[in-house]
This record gives C-alpha cells, structure tokens and sequence, in this order.
C-alpha cells in the first residue's frame, strides 16, 4: 500500500480510501487500524479529527503514525476554530454550522476543534516531526492544513 485515506477526500489517486462508514474501499476505524506496522508511505487525514473526542485523537493520530513508514508523510486538515472565531465576531452566525456541524448521524458530528497550535501539539505528541502548516484550500477558508513526517 503507497497511501491510505481517511476523510471526504483524495488528493493522491490510488490512495486506499478508509472510512468508519462504509462509503470507501475499506471500512476502517481510525482509532484502531487494521493495517499492519510501516505499511504506508504517506496517509492523508482530512476532515476527520475534528470528529473525535480529544482522547479519541491521540489515539487515531497514534495509528496513524504506527502505519506509516520510516520517513513517511501525514497530510491533515482540520476546520480552523481561530478563523471560525473571527468570523463570528464579524458577525457571519453561518460559520456555527461548521463549528457544532448539526448532524443526523454521529459520525458526521464536530466533537472538537482545533487551532494550529493545538494540531501541532497533537501531532508532536505522537512522534511526527518537521510540521509545517499549508495554505488552506480555496474553497475553505477555515481549514488548517498540516504537513508532517514519520522519522
């Protein structure tokens, strides 16, 4: 396996896609992966943390560390609460529903949020070095993009 995916999308085609839904290749759940140690060269994550509990995370961003090879690379973004923030304090009330995310099924649920400052401190925690925040997306101003690897 050359990538893993987790999250609504890919930006390596042929990554394998996971999901705790079964909506992708393989149903997977991020807290306890089934794929074996150092099986990956890079795993993306996006949109996907902020759908744990803090406890929840250390724990998928472990696995996800356990899964990728020596000098592998993790891709990960999160909604960005500070931007989110500032958006509401301008008075924009639409970005509550990226914050609390009303959603019928629980998995779709926002159960955290993240600065990048608190990302880097999860990541950090779990081994990852060299983190290095990216341009958000176009198309989402309020999203943290973090680079970082496996050593």
């Amino acid at each position: 396996m050359t990538w893993l995916s987790f999250g609504p999308r890919t930006e390596h085609p042929g990554a394998l896609r996971a999901d705790i839904l079964p909506i992708a290749d393989v149903v997977a759940d991020i807290r306890s992966l089934q794929f074996a140690d150092a099986s990956c060269d890079g795993v993306e994550c996006y949109h996907v943390l902020e759908h744990l509990l803090p406890d929840e995370a250390v724990q998928a961003v472990g696995e996800l560390y356990r899964v990728l090879k020596p000098g592998g690379e993790l891709l990960v973004a999160v909604p960005d609460m500070a931007a989110c923030a500032l958006t509401l304090l301008k008075g924009d009330l639409a970005v509550l529903r990226n914050i609390y995310s009303p959603h019928p099924e629980p998995a779709q649920q926002h159960r955290w949020g993240y600065t990048v400052a608190t990302l880097a401190i999860l990541l950090a925690m779990a081994g990852f070095v060299d983190l290095e925040e990216q341009p958000h997306s176009p198309q989402d101003p309020h999203e943290i993009r973090m680079r970082a690897r496996k050593p």
